[in-house]
């Protein structure tokens, strides 16, 4: 999907729409990469910035983030999907994911915290020729889920453009 597409399309309310006050979708330019989220006001609150709004998946759901690069054709293209959320939407994100795509591969770690407690972490992958679907409890922090779909050839031209950018690694010591 092409950026200019993204900007028209509707952006979904949940069950609390009735308490939004004007979504909208704002974007933002980073070295040639654009990260676009869905933000609203709160129609309780009309003094409070708007803030990133909560999107629904599932039984649970979370904080998405858009993110576009340009595909071979120039045009900035959605690459990425990004979405942060609770551990306490795990139940209601993962077994609807698995109807729809099948069973995932699924790899575990260790992860601490910062007082030192060790927690499992488990990453959930499908993957096909297009795309790769991502779901990795306990990411950034030991209380959050984090799913990221992957467009497979945007992110290989990206991964080039970053290496063409930054150079040969041997080169750089």
């Amino acid at each position: 999907m092409a950026l200019d597409e993204f900007k028209l399309v509707p952006i979904p309310a949940d069950g609390d729409s009735a308490v939004v006050a004007g979504p909208e979708t704002r974007c933002r330019d980073e070295e040639g990469t654009i990260f676009c989220e869905w933000v609203a006001g709160m129609l309780d609150s009309p003094r409070i910035p708007k803030s990133q709004m909560f999107t629904s998946l599932g039984d649970g759901g979370g904080y998405a983030t858009f993110v576009f690069s340009k595909g071979a054709d120039g045009v900035n293209r959605l690459r990425r999907i990004e979405v942060r959320s609770n551990m306490d939407y795990l139940d209601g994100m993962l077994p609807p994911m698995t109807q729809k795509f099948g069973e995932p591969t699924v790899s575990t770690r260790e992860v601490q915290n910062a007082y030192g407690a060790t927690f499992e972490s488990s990453t959930y992958l499908w993957r096909n020729e297009e795309s790769t679907i991502e779901l990795t409890t306990r990411c950034e922090r030991v209380t959050l889920i984090c799913l990221t779909y992957s467009h497979t050839e945007l992110e290989s031209l990206e991964a080039e453009r970053e290496r063409t950018r930054k150079g040969d690694p041997t080169t750089r010591l």
